[in-house]
């Protein structure tokens, strides 16, 4: 796992667990950035009935090339800060994925820690 990245990733009785923050509401749809050592997700739906929450899980799943159902939003359905738990896929193989999504891009806003 990247060095940059410790507390997004957590590894706990065999299920991996991926914190994230949410943007709910934003421009566009996006997975990409860290705060706080966490995954940021832009969302361009609200929060409302369940609808950010579901266009988290399809943004992620698919940033992750994953499929949906591999993903579950574990704690956090009401709040930004999120943990969701990730299956079908191997510690290594999702940290490799992830460390592009949370590096942060030089001269962007909100991407860093």
């Amino acid at each position: 796992m990247a060095s940059y990245t410790p507390d997004a990733l957590e590894e706990r009785d065999g299920a991996l667990f991926l914190r994230i923050r949410v943007i709910p509401g934003a421009g566009r749809t996006s997975v990409g950035g860290s705060r706080h050592g966490a995954l940021l997700v832009r969302v361009a739906e609200a929060p409302e009935k369940g609808r950010a929450n579901q266009a988290v899980i399809e943004a992620v799943a698919a940033a992750l090339a994953l499929p949906r159902r591999a993903i579950e939003i574990d704690s956090g359905e009401r709040g930004r800060e999120k943990r969701l738990r990730i299956g079908a896929i191997g510690r290594e193989e999702l940290s490799a994925r992830l460390a592009p999504l949370l590096a942060p891009a030089e001269g962007s806003p909100g991407s860093e820690e």
